[in-house]
């Protein structure tokens, strides 16, 4: 049964044995020493941040993309059904006076 494991930066590639070591001798270093403490929970936040800031920027570049996208598909999309419904009214407008004044010629010629 293998042990699981997580992928630490920099010490990755050595065996477990060796990871744990490392890991006791900053855990000691930190606990001593106080200015280490700090170097190594900045590394681990830094990290850890590294880790979850990268892939929630990129959903969140996602997610205002798709907005900005669909605001963009919209309004040309009511842009073009505007453009329809004016160049229908303009035939509608365009007929109803071809028919007027072909009424308005018939009277003038008498015809009924």
């Amino acid at each position: 049964m293998q042990i699981p494991t997580i992928a630490l930066p920099l010490i990755s590639n050595f065996s477990a044995l060796t990871q744990s070591g490392i890991l006791a001798i900053l855990l000691i270093i930190s606990y001593l020493h106080k200015g280490a403490r700090y170097l190594v929970s900045g590394l681990i936040f830094a990290y850890v941040g590294f880790k979850t800031i990268v892939p929630i920027s990129r959903w969140c570049f996602a997610v205002f993309k798709w907005i900005a996208m669909m605001g963009f598909y919209i309004t040309y999309f009511q842009a073009g059904v505007g453009f329809i419904v004016l160049g229908i009214m303009g035939v509608v407008g365009f007929l109803e006076g071809l028919v007027k004044e072909h009424e308005r010629g018939k009277r003038e010629r008498g015809e009924t």
